[in-house]
């Protein structure tokens, strides 16, 4: 591989986010005007199309388990993530009183606590269910 394909690869790389993005929205948006609450499912098909398409096309020669397998991030983008992360954070605090109903702090704890188990459950289920 040249160099300039190399770096016309790393491009679309980086852009591919964006791009997946946007075409979301486009997806979004107008299904959301024919099929109203239902508009999530045409999204849904077309978002892990995407996704899929993005690593068979920049996977190159290595298998897909590579491709989705443990990063080694930096700190700088560690750090980055901490930064654009905590921004929530700031939206919680400016509307801290709107959590003074015990039921409410309760069932958000619930969620909060509940949501890791059901994603690791359903996703090791389903890598089991690879094997």
């Amino acid at each position: 591989m040249t160099t300039t394909t190399s770096h016309m690869r790393t491009t679309w790389i980086l852009l591919s986010p964006v791009i997946i993005i946007a075409i979301g929205f486009i997806v979004a948006t107008v299904f959301s005007s024919i099929i109203a609450e239902w508009a999530w499912l045409p999204l849904a098909l077309v978002y892990w199309s995407l996704l899929g398409g993005c690593i068979y096309l920049f996977k190159g020669k290595k298998r897909v388990k590579a491709w989705i397998g443990k990063s080694r991030p930096s700190k700088g983008i560690v750090s980055l993530g901490w930064v654009v992360g905590l921004f929530p954070f700031t939206v919680l605090l400016m509307n801290l009183h709107l959590l003074t109903d015990p039921w409410i702090i309760a069932l958000w704890l619930l969620f909060a606590w509940l949501i890791p188990f059901s994603r690791n459950y359903i996703g090791e289920g389903y890598c089991w269910m690879q094997q």
